[in-house]
This record gives C-alpha cells, structure tokens and sequence, in this order.
C-alpha cells in the first residue's frame, strides 16, 4: 500500500503513554502524521472506502491513511 499522508488525532498525541501509537507511527510510516483533532478525524472517517477494525480500545487510537496507487 502507498500511503501518501496519514493523520493521527491531537489527543493521540497529548495523551497517550510513550510508546504507544504515536510511536508506531514513527517507527513504521515512512512520513510523520499530520495532527488534526479527533472531532476532524471522526468527520473525515465518515468517508473511508475501507475500515480496519482491530479491536483496540486505547482512547483516541485510531489513524487515518489516504493511500494512492503504485504503479
């Protein structure tokens, strides 16, 4: 998958423990997230065409990953 820009809620950043996925990101996306605050996040999910349920219950644990095409 190409991920061309990804983003991560702010409260993901504020409040959530070291090491957690604001350190995943770091150490597996090839860019750093754009920050956007969780409301922003929760309205832009509305319009996925894909959602991957993980079953992860960490408040504000979720990222957005706009994918573009490899060709």
């Amino acid at each position: 998958m190409q991920v061309e820009r990804a983003l991560l809620a702010r409260e993901a950043v504020e409040q959530l423990p070291a090491g957690t996925l604001p350190a995943w990101c770091e150490g597996q996306l090839a860019l750093v997230p754009e920050t956007i605050s969780h409301e922003e996040l929760k309205r832009l999910s509305a319009r996925a065409k894909a959602v991957v349920r993980t079953g992860e219950c960490t408040p504000y644990a979720n990222i957005v990953l706009c994918a573009g095409v490899t060709f």
